[in-house]
Order: C-alpha cells, then structure tokens, then sequence
C-alpha cells in the first residue's frame, strides 16, 4: 500500500512547458524496490541541476519503460511517458524522488496544455502541492478537476514558495 506525496512546480515560459517534481513515496504494507511514474500527457522526462542523473545517484536509478497502451494516449494524442525508478535494497520509506519534464508549446492558436500531475502507479493515496509560474507577458486561464483546489501561496509546501508565483493549488 504506497501513499505519495508530491511538491510540483510548473513554469511557463512561452516556448515549453517546465515541470519539477519532488515525489515523496512511503509504503504502510511490504517493501519495494521499484515503483513507476506516469508523467503529465505530452511530458517528456529532462535530466536538469536540479534532478540528479541516474548514474550519478545510488540512491535509486531512474530509466524510460517503453511506450505502451497502458501508458495511454490522450484524445489530442499526446501518450503519457512512464519511468521506472529502481531502489537497491528493499524501501519501505518515506524515499523521494526528484523529476523533471518539459514539454513543448505548439504554435497553434489555441495553446491549450493539459498538465495534469504525474501519478505513482499503484499508491492507494497521492496528494500534494503544485505552483504555477507563467511568463510576465502570458496569460494562465485553468480549470481545476474533481480533487483539486486552489489555495494561497503561503500555503503550499515550502520548497514551492516563490514570489513569482502566478497561481497555487493541492490535490488529494
């Protein structure tokens, strides 16, 4: 029984659509020594400062599962890239995870981006905060889901605290 918790950030510069994500996985039944993320639709997974390379982190390794029908493709096309983060020894937790993705911003007219959060396969829990940061001269409209709300920025987790900080939401 996997329980994640994730503190997200998502940047907006015009040209792509940036996504850090520290995710905090903890088991209340057996161990684990590997777990698999989804990453949001349309994401593709960055190696960046801020997100060590798998060879130079003994901590866990992280690798790209092929793409497959049950990664799934959204209605615009757009599959959902999985990734494989294996543990050397057995983990019960808490283990955190830091990944990054980035994800292009077309030219059409309507520049519409589904970002939807990267989800544990498999934690019966998955909670969490995320910030939006959008370029000075764009302009974010959102619709929040089901199990979404918006909230003050003081209120995230305090790795996301910026004050650039255009919008704040937590999920559960």
């Amino acid at each position: 029984v996997l329980n994640a918790e994730g503190a997200t950030r998502i940047a907006i510069d015009g040209r792509s659509v940036r996504t850090n994500a520290r995710l905090t996985v903890q088991s209340y039944g057996g161990s684990f020594d590997r777990l698999r993320v989804l990453l949001p639709r349309g994401a593709q997974l960055v190696q960046s400062p801020s997100t060590p390379r798998a060879d130079d982190n003994r901590e866990y390794q992280i690798s790209l599962e092929p793409m497959t029908s049950d990664a799934g493709a959204a209605k615009d096309g757009h599959p959902r890239q999985a990734v494989l983060v294996e543990f050397p020894e057995q983990q019960r937790g808490p283990v955190t995870i830091d990944l990054a993705t980035e994800q292009p911003i077309g030219l059409e007219p309507d520049p519409t981006v589904e970002r939807g959060g990267m989800e544990v396969v498999g934690a019966v829990r998955q909670f969490g905060d995320v910030t939006l940061e959008v370029a000075p001269d764009w302009q974010a409209l959102w619709d929040l889901g089901p199990h979404v709300r918006q909230v003050d920025g003081s209120e995230v987790d305090s790795l996301l605290q910026q004050p650039d900080v255009t919008a704040a939401f937590q999920y559960d």
